[in-house]
């Protein structure tokens, strides 16, 4: 039987170099588009990426200053207030023992957590107790006088007191900030604490107003 062609049916034509490499140049050309598309997308998602990380910050830093960071008798503490209450409690202890601390052979001016102060204990930690129990008694005055109608201006106190770091710094040759820092820890700043040199001045107050009453 004789073979026929469909009069539909175009045949296939045949490929030349030429056809070959326009071919060629078309698919690196397709490949390149797509690899600067996906580029392109790579580089937006890495830098939404780093937008995110830096706006992060001042968020991540309002959490630690503002933001729990323990509880003490039920009520939320923050970090500014709890480096506070700690570096209180390392100074006075130091001011009070400081001397008794060199004989058993403690560094004061090393890190506390890696130095025991018993067998499970280590300095770290036990100023972290003396902390917890100042702000405990601290609060409890706080709020037996608050409840007494008590009233003490901490103003003038308050005065005296930034007057005295203010000294301290220039003596130092260090500025306000930095030195409040040096005290109270990284996140302390003078507006930060006052509310807290403000409550152990007006504590202080109503602890010599009861020592009155007793005598």
């Amino acid at each position: 039987m004789k073979e026929t062609k469909n009069a539909d049916q175009t045949p296939e034509k045949a490929m030349t170099k030429y056809d070959l490499k326009v071919q060629r140049r078309k698919e690196e050309k397709e490949r390149a588009r797509k690899s600067r598309r996906r580029d392109n997308i790579i580089g937006i998602v890495v830098v939404a990426a780093l937008l995110c990380l830096v706006a992060s910050f001042p968020i991540r830093n309002y959490l630690t200053v503002h933001g729990s960071y323990v509880k003490v008798n039920g009520e939320n503490v923050s970090r500014v207030e709890f480096d506070y209450q700690y570096n209180m409690a390392v100074n006075n202890y130091l001011s009070q023992y400081g001397y008794y601390l060199y004989m058993m052979g403690i560094d004061p001016n090393s890190d506390f957590t890696s130095q025991m102060y018993s067998d499970t204990l280590t300095w770290g930690d036990y100023f972290q107790q003396l902390a917890v129990e100042n702000m405990i008694r601290n609060k409890s005055l706080a709020a037996k006088a608050k409840e007494e109608g008590f009233v003490h201006d901490t103003e003038e106190e308050y005065g005296r007191y930034m007057k005295s770091v203010e000294d301290a710094a220039s003596e130092s040759g260090s500025t306000v900030n930095n030195y409040v820092k040096q005290l109270y820890g990284p996140y302390a700043t003078e507006s930060r604490v006052k509310p807290y040199v403000e409550e152990a001045l007006y504590v202080a107050g109503y602890y010599d107003e009861l020592s009155q009453r007793n005598t």
